[in-house]
């Protein structure tokens, strides 16, 4: 649609100029054509709809510990992680570390509440905070810590199965 507007535009100005048309004359041929290829392109038919809306009041779910790590707990809302994409919430106690670990697949966070460090295998760091999106790649170890003086909360979302891999402690 793009390509053949694109060619349109093109012979309506040569045209115009071979018919030695003013200017504004061109544009207002130009006008006319985009507004009808705009009208004529038609939306979608709307999907026909088969489930519910989808809704998690937090303060009535079970949350379950995270294993192996004290002070982190989290809500799984959708999604099955072993067969495919899931989305959760994750609660870490204000100071709790997390260890360097890494995923085989991409990461996807919002931040909620607290202050979330992530150092990560490059070197960086970084710091999510309520409203702030972080994502890295498959196979980036990182590890970090919930920042003393507010609990972290935050969303994540994997696109893929979720699985995790703990690194060896750093000497």
């Amino acid at each position: 649609m793009i390509a053949q507007a694109t060619v349109a535009c093109a012979i309506i100005l040569d045209l115009g100029e071979k018919m030695r048309l003013p200017l504004p004359l061109r544009f207002l041929a130009l006008a006319a054509l985009l507004g009808s290829l705009t009208l004529a392109h038609a939306a979608p038919t709307k999907p026909q709809v088969t489930t519910p809306a989808q809704f998690v009041e937090l303060n009535t779910q079970s949350w379950q510990k995270c294993e192996g790590l004290n002070g982190c707990e989290f809500v799984l809302l959708r999604g099955d992680p072993t067969t495919s994409s899931s989305q959760w919430m994750f609660r870490l106690k204000a100071g709790t570390p997390f260890p360097r670990h890494w995923h085989s697949t991409p990461e996807n966070m919002v931040g909620i509440r607290g202050q979330l460090v992530f150092r990560f295998e490059t070197g960086d760091t970084r710091t999510l905070r309520a409203g702030d999106f972080l994502t890295y790649p498959s196979g980036m170890i990182h590890g970090g810590v919930c920042q003393p003086g507010a609990d972290c909360l935050y969303y994540a979302f994997n696109d893929e199965p979720y699985d995790i891999y703990l690194e060896p402690e750093q000497k």
